[in-house]
């Protein structure tokens, strides 16, 4: 990104003769608010706050409550590498500062990623203001197997899109919808796949599968499963030794053949922890 900088950001001249000078300049907004979210919270942050500085920006980073580090040491990091201490900050503050901070004017751009919840409300303290506001949301991704699929490399992508990062991504899989001709292999080899998981400390090398980042985002998780199964959802995962009823949770695959979709439907659940981002 720094190596094509200069070229991506200089001016684009549309003519200049006799009569014009038409140019399109890019110019930097000013102070950027980057709010960053716990679950990738290095990747995240970079991903906004090297653009935003390389454009010529001032950047306020503010990270989630359960990563305050983070910021810490990325400005650390810029500092030693030669980027004026004013030029890039973090600060530490809770969700009504945040937003006084955007609802009085005093920033020119704000970048935001995490829940809907959260970037609705920087849409709201931004009202009014004309500042700028951009979002990345968490989602709702299902994924779709159809007939002519290869049923291992379908297994092996989507059950790794659901499960890494301990289901935590908010691009992570929710659920999947299975051709019917797929639908039993498909649960067969899932099924398989999270029952070799280890649940466990992610210091530990043999841990393949650590915790959620807070126990009420199991808590919610869990309130998912169980709405699941209610619904008549079959549940195909027993439950892990390491599964402490706290933020240690167990994966949990559960399958359904609901004639009211369009083919056969598996649901699977802590595919990603709906509160992604929600510290804002």
């Amino acid at each position: 990104m720094a190596d094509i900088a200069a070229e991506s950001l200089k001016p684009i001249e549309i003519e200049d003769s006799g009569n014009f000078l038409r140019r399109i300049a890019r110019e930097p907004h000013g102070v950027v608010l980057v709010v960053a979210p716990w679950n990738y919270p290095y990747m995240t942050a970079i991903n906004t706050v090297a653009p935003a500085l390389i454009a010529g920006n001032a950047v306020v980073l503010k990270h989630a409550t359960q990563t305050l580090l983070v910021g810490e040491r990325m400005v650390r990091a810029f500092t030693e590498a030669g980027v004026p201490a004013d030029i890039f900050q973090n600060l530490f503050l809770d969700h009504e500062t945040t937003s006084a901070m955007i609802a009085g004017g005093h920033l020119d751009f704000v970048n935001f990623t995490g829940s809907v919840g959260g970037g609705r409300a920087m849409e709201r303290a931004a009202a009014g203001t004309v500042t700028p506001v951009a979002t990345e949301l968490g989602g709702k991704d299902p994924g779709y197997v159809r007939a002519d699929a290869d049923l291992d490399a379908a297994v092996d992508t989507l059950i790794d899109g659901a499960m890494f990062n301990s289901g935590q991504c908010c691009c992570g899989i929710e659920r999947i919808y299975v051709h019917e001709s797929l639908f039993d292999g498909f649960v067969e080899k899932a099924v398989a796949i999270v029952s070799a998981y280890k649940l466990g400390d992610p210091l530990d090398p043999e841990t393949t599968l650590g915790p959620m980042a807070n126990v009420r985002f199991a808590e919610e998780v869990r309130a998912q499963i169980s709405e699941a199964l209610a619904d008549g959802a079959t549940a195909l995962i027993e439950t892990m030794a390491a599964d402490d009823g706290g933020a240690y949770l167990s994966p949990a695959n559960s399958h359904q053949r609901d004639p009211r979709h369009a083919g056969d439907a598996r649901r699977k659940f802590r595919a990603r922890c709906r509160d992604h981002g929600r510290e804002r």
